[in-house]
């Protein structure tokens, strides 16, 4: 059991070491997109409720942009979820090397 187990864990060191690098490089990017995202949004909503209040759109027209804004601010969090699963499965790995 002993081998089975020392095979085990050499054969998903590799695994390991991608899930640490994807987590990284997912944290990274995610971070970026979350600022830069969360501004483009922003100014889309700030967009529809004036152009709106100024008659400058249609009510269709303005919730169609809010409805872009977010789309625009959800996708960093689902992105976040996404690297949460990431680090989940890292750690379930990292228990398994320790132990």
């Amino acid at each position: 059991m002993m081998i089975v187990k020392l095979i085990m864990k050499v054969v998903l060191l590799p695994i390991l070491l991608l899930t640490i690098i994807g987590q990284w490089i997912g944290a990274f990017f995610t971070g970026i997109a979350s600022v830069i995202l969360g501004l483009l949004s922003t100014l889309a909503w700030v967009v529809a409720i004036l152009s709106y209040l100024m008659r400058i759109s249609s009510g269709r027209e303005a919730l169609q942009m809010m409805a872009i804004a977010f789309v625009a601010f959800i996708f960093p969090q689902i992105c976040a979820w996404l690297i949460e699963g990431i680090v989940g499965l890292r750690c379930i790995l990292g228990n398994f090397m320790r132990s």
